[in-house]
C-alpha cells in the first residue's frame, strides 16, 4: 500500500496491524518534506519533542504513536515532591502550571516550564488525531484514556523480551539457604522518586524480622546517589546485620549475573512507573520482585 492523501478517511488501525508494524523512526534532524517524497506506508512516532515535526510526520501517511511514558501528560515526572514524594493522578491542564513550583514537580526555569507546557499541550491534541495509539502497559493505557483519547484508537501490546538459552525459569520461592545473608537487589536510576531512602530505612527492620543478615546491592546511577550512599553508611554503621553495596551502572551480562546471585528484586518507586521493565527482566531470570 502506498501512502495516499486520503488516509484520514480510514480512521482506525487494528491491533493486528499495529503489532505487525515495521517501525520507521523519524529523527529531529530529518524533515517531514524529505520523507514525503518516499513511498511511505506507515509513520510510527516515538516521543518526538517538536510538535511541528510531529504534525508534519502525521501528514505523510497513516500514523501510529507509541506512548510509553508521561512525556505528553506531565511537566515533570508524574509525582509531587513537596511536602513529600507521592504520585500525581491529575489530568494535564493549566492547573499543572499553578502547582509546578508549590508541589516541586520539577526544577526548571519559568521560561522552560512555559515552553514545555505549550509544547505538551499541542502534542496532547496531536495524540488524539493518530490513526492508532499503542501502549506497553495497562497503566499507560488508562493514562491515555484519561486524557480524552478515543478508546477505538488505543491498543495495549505486551512489551517483548527475548529469553536467553535458559528459557523461562520458575520463580524462586525461598531464599538461598547456602548463604547466611538475604541478598536484595535494586537496579535503576537513583533519584528521589525511586524511593531509595525509604528502602534503606527499612533494612534494619527487615533484618530483625527475618533474623538474618541483609545484603543490599544497588546497581545504577543518578543525582541522588551521593545522598543515598551517605545515608547507607549511617545505617550500616548503626546496624551490623545490614550490608549495603553500590555497584554503579552495569552492562546487561553483569546485571544478569547479579540477578542470579540475588534472592529478591526490590522496586520501591514512589511515582507511577509507566512500565517497570526491570521487573520483567528479573522474572526472566527467575528472580521474584517486591514492588511498592
Amino acid at each position: 500500500m502506498r501512502a495516499r492523501r486520503a488516509h484520514r478517511s480510514r480512521p482506525y488501525l487494528s491491533a493486528r496491524e499495529c503489532a505487525c508494524v515495521v517501525r520507521v523512526f523519524i529523527g529531529c534532524e530529518i524533515s517531514p518534506c524529505r520523507h514525503a517524497r518516499l513511498a511511505t506506508d506507515l509513520v510510527c512516532v516515538n516521543r518526538l519533542s517538536d510538535p511541528a515535526l510531529e504534525a508534519g510526520a502525521m501528514a505523510i501517511a497513516p500514523s501510529i504513536c507509541f506512548v510509553h511514558d508521561h512525556h505528553r501528560t506531565c511537566l515533570g515526572v508524574k509525582a509531587y515532591t513537596r511536602p513529600r514524594v507521592c504520585p500525581c493522578a491529575r489530568t494535564f491542564g493549566w492547573q499543572c502550571l499553578a502547582l509546578y513550583y508549590p508541589r516541586r514537580c520539577g526544577r526548571a526555569s519559568v521560561a522552560k516550564v512555559m515552553s514545555t507546557y505549550a509544547a505538551r499541550s499541542r502534542q496532547l491534541k496531536l495524540l488524539r488525531k493518530y490513526n492508532a495509539i499503542v501502549t506497553f502497559s495497562e497503566y499507560m493505557k488508562m493514562e491515555v484514556l484519561k486524557h480524552g483519547c478515543d478508546p477505538r484508537l488505543l491498543h495495549h501490546i505486551n512489551f517483548g523480551f527475548e529469553a536467553d538459552e535458559t528459557g523461562h525459569p520458575q520463580l524462586r520461592e525461598k531464599f538461598d539457604e547456602a548463604r547466611e545473608e538475604v541478598a536484595l537487589l535494586f537496579a535503576g536510576r537513583m533519584e528521589q522518586t525511586k524511593g531509595g531512602l525509604i528502602l534503606l530505612d527499612s533494612l534494619p527492620r527487615v533484618a530483625r524480622t527475618l533474623r538474618r543478615p541483609i545484603k543490599l546491592r544497588l546497581a545504577g546511577e543518578g543525582y541522588s546517589r551521593v545522598r543515598w550512599e551517605q545515608h547507607a553508611k549511617k545505617i550500616s554503621t548503626r546496624e551490623p546485620a545490614v550490608e549495603i553495596e553500590f555497584s554503579g551502572w552495569m552492562d546487561e551480562t553483569s546485571l544478569a549475573k547479579l540477578m542470579d546471585r540475588s534472592d529478591l528484586l526490590v522496586v520501591p518507586s514512589l511515582w507511577p512507573e509507566p512500565l517497570g521493565r526491570i521487573g520483567i527482566e528479573a522474572g526472566l531470570r527467575g528472580l521474584p520482585a517486591a514492588l511498592q
